[in-house]
């Protein structure tokens, strides 16, 4: 069982239960360069939600890739300054998440 402090432990479950909520239009997958990267469908109110949870309005910003129907967002972004690793936080997934498009 890996162990986190309070902050990191409720940080990790809501970013898992956004995943669970948006499931039919939000997918993460560890790749093989060992990056965390979350896949957001456009068309959704998944991304509007994602930045109100995640992002501090106060000048932060995320790199992100545009495809076409989707935007590719690195899940240490949304973790920056909480320290814990990306694999930690992937091993904290739940069972039942989408997989693939």
């Amino acid at each position: 069982m890996l162990k986190f402090e309070k902050y990191q432990q409720e940080t990790i479950q809501k970013f898992w239960d956004f995943v669970k909520k948006y499931n039919d239009s939000v997918m993460v997958n560890w790749n093989s360069d060992k990056e965390l990267k979350l896949w957001v469908e456009f068309g959704s109110m998944s991304l509007a939600d994602l930045t109100d949870k995640f992002m501090d309005y106060d000048g932060e910003h995320w790199c992100i890739l545009l495809f076409a129907d989707c935007l590719e967002i690195s899940v240490s972004m949304i973790f920056d300054g909480y320290g814990v690793e990306m694999s930690d936080v992937w091993q904290c997934r739940p069972a039942g998440l989408r997989e693939d498009w």
